[in-house]
């Protein structure tokens, strides 16, 4: 299940699901390289090959990856290599995705792997063109709202399972390979660094308005996200039992802050010492499209 955001006025509270109860920041751009086509057997001299250069960026990506910092994460998936074996192709493509700690560190990761993009394609002769696709930044915390949802959450209490919940949850972890330990059952006290990271597009939504973050125990513990054991708990009684909590906490918070004009107040208030001076900018260029990913 993906985190859901949920609005008033003048504050806003996100929901994640997960194993806990509770950044890394996220860029993700195309790499594409543009070459010449030619016959592979009968004339490769008159050919330059996409392909060619995209290999040469994924080595110069791996070798890259003994020398940042040990929070960043570099993913990839090839989403074109060519048409046939027996033809040079004149086009590639390589989407990325870097992670890391805090916008600053992936943006040195973006400057770096724009070199290694431009280094292939001048080895091939071929043509580089790198675009931002998405980007999302450090989330900026309220701690006035996260309070209130505290509160809620300490009062509704965790979401009370039943024996057959557990079987099912360890019946997951068997099949996984993790440890059969079951659901996560206590309530993470409020605090700094309490719960887990994620990538989340709440980091640009945090600093246009005051915002705090819910995570509600979902799925079995030690379970991976985007997997099948996750969906298989998103129309499971667990599932159910664990957004139904997370329904009521929101609900519940923003009848608070409706009902008391003074902590909506203090909580702009934190946010605008927080974002004093740090004015929203888009991460994307003025001229950015929609992307199809």
């Amino acid at each position: 299940m993906s985190g859901r955001l949920a609005y008033s006025a003048e504050v806003s509270m996100s929901l994640r699901c997960c194993t806990l109860f509770c950044a890394f920041l996220l860029l993700l751009a195309s790499r594409e390289f543009f070459g010449k086509t030619a016959h592979a057997a009968a004339s490769p001299w008159l050919g330059r090959s996409a392909l060619d250069a995209m290999e040469l960026f994924e080595h110069a990506m791996s070798l890259m990856r003994e020398h940042v910092l040990p929070t960043a994460r570099i993913h990839r998936v090839i989403k074109n290599g060519g048409a046939a074996a027996n033809i040079i192709p004149d086009y590639s493509k390589v989407q990325v995705w870097l992670r890391d700690a805090n916008i600053a560190a992936v943006e040195d990761l973006l400057a770096r792997m724009r070199k290694a993009a431009d280094g292939a394609a001048m080895a091939t002769e071929t043509r580089a063109k790198v675009t931002v696709l998405a980007s999302v930044r450090d989330p900026v915390s309220n701690e006035v709202l996260g309070r209130t949802m505290q509160k809620e959450l300490d009062r509704i209490g965790a979401p009370r399972w039943e024996e057959r919940d557990t079987a099912f949850a360890k019946a997951l972890q068997k099949e996984v390979g993790v440890p059969e330990v079951g659901l996560a059952a206590e309530i993470v006290p409020f605090g700094p660094g309490h719960g887990d990271t994620a990538s989340s597009d709440i980091g640009e939504v945090s600093p246009a308005i005051p915002l705090a973050e819910l995570r509600v125990a979902t799925r079995p513990l030690g379970t991976a996200s985007h997997h099948w054991a996750t969906t298989a708990c998103s129309t499971h009684p667990l599932g159910t039992k664990g957004m139904m909590v997370a329904a009521k906490v929101l609900g519940a918070s923003m009848v608070d802050l409706l009902a008391d004009p003074a902590a909506v107040a203090a909580a702009k208030a934190e946010f605008a010492k927080a974002t004093r001076g740090k004015p929203y900018v888009s991460p994307l260029p003025p001229d950015a499209k929609p992307a199809v990913l």
